[in-house]
C-alpha cells in the first residue's frame, strides 16, 4: 500500500513563484483546501496581495519576497514557514530557473531531514530537475518524495496542473504529466486512478499475447485506440502482472474478448 500524507487541511504547504501561473494557481487552490500556506515570489507587492486575499477569505497565509536563485534566500523562506507555523509538509517549486529550483528542493529536503518529518517535494516544469539534484536528495533518505508535475511549454491555464501538485502532496507519485492543453495526459489519469490501471491490467498478458500476427481492426478506430491503450497496457503488465495474471485468470473470455479487439 502507497504511503499518506496529511490531508491538505493539516499541511503547512510552501509555493514558490506565488504571484502567477501556475504557483498562483496552486495557492489559490490550497487556500481552498484549508492549507497553511507560505507564499513566496520574487515579485512583492503581488505575493502580499495575494496573502492578504486568502487571509481576508479565512485561509492562513504569510509572504515572504526572495529570489529563490540565492541559496541564502532559499533559506530565508524555509525559516519563514518554521516561525510561523512550526515547519512545512510540501514544498511546491512553480516558479524561477533551474537553479532556483535547485536550491529549493535542497533547502527543504535539509528542513524537512533536520524537523524529523515526512514531506513532499514538487516541481512543476517542463523538464524534471537535474540528475544531480535528483541523486543528492537520497541523501535525505526517506525523509522526502520527488515528484514531477511536467508542464509543457505554453500552457495557459494551470488549474488542472495545480489540482494535480495537491493530489501529489497526499498521495505520493514520481510524475504526472499535463498536455498543452492544460488537461492530465491519458497516462497520468490511468495512474491517478488505480482501478483503471487494474482494469488495462486484464489486458495485459492476453493482449500482449495476441497482438503479432493477428487480422488488424478495421476502420480509422485502431490507430488511436491503439496508439492510447497500448503504453497502459504495457506499463499495467510491468507494475502488476501477479494481478493482471489473476484478472486474466478469471476472467479469460472476457479478457480475450477485449485482447482481441486491440489487435
Amino acid at each position: 500500500m502507497r504511503a499518506k500524507f496529511k490531508p491538505l487541511a493539516e499541511q503547512v504547504i510552501v509555493v514558490t513563484g506565488a504571484s502567477s501561473g501556475p504557483g498562483l494557481a496552486v495557492a489559490k487552490k490550497a487556500a481552498e483546501a484549508g492549507a497553511s500556506l507560505l507564499l513566496t515570489s520574487a515579485d512583492e507587492p503581488a505575493v502580499r496581495k495575494l496573502v492578504e486575499e486568502i487571509n481576508a477569505a479565512g485561509g492562513r497565509a504569510h509572504a515572504v519576497a526572495a529570489d529563490l536563485s540565492d541559496a541564502e534566500a532559499c533559506g530565508r523562506v524555509a525559516r519563514a514557514a518554521i516561525a510561523r507555523f512550526g515547519g512545512f509538509d510540501t514544498w511546491i517549486n512553480a516558479g524561477g530557473d533551474e537553479a532556483a529550483c535547485a536550491n529549493g528542493v535542497r533547502e527543504a529536503a535539509a528542513q524537512l531531514r533536520a524537523g524529523a518529518r515526512s514531506g513532499v517535494l514538487i516541481h512543476m516544469a517542463e523538464r524534471a530537475l537535474d540528475a544531480d539534484v535528483r541523486r543528492g536528495l537520497k541523501t535525505y533518505g526517506q525523509a522526502v518524495n520527488l515528484t514531477h508535475i511536467a508542464l509543457p511549454g505554453g500552457v495557459k491555464t494551470y488549474e488542472v496542473a495545480a489540482v494535480a501538485a495537491l493530489y501529489a502532496a497526499i498521495t505520493p507519485v514520481a510524475r504526472m504529466a499535463v498536455n498543452a492543453k492544460g488537461k492530465l495526459s491519458a497516462f497520468t489519469q490511468a495512474r491517478k486512478h488505480q482501478g483503471l490501471i487494474a482494469g488495462v491490467g486484464v489486458l495485459a498478458v492476453a493482449g500482449i499475447a495476441i497482438w503479432a500476427g493477428r487480422k488488424s481492426l478495421s476502420g480509422a478506430a485502431r490507430p488511436h485506440l491503439v496508439r492510447v491503450v497500448r503504453p497502459l497496457v504495457i506499463e499495467a503488465a510491468r507494475r502488476r502482472p501477479l494481478q493482471a495474471a489473476k484478472l486474466v485468470a478469471k476472467h479469460p473470455r472476457q479478457a480475450f474478448n477485449i485482447a482481441r479487439a486491440l489487435r
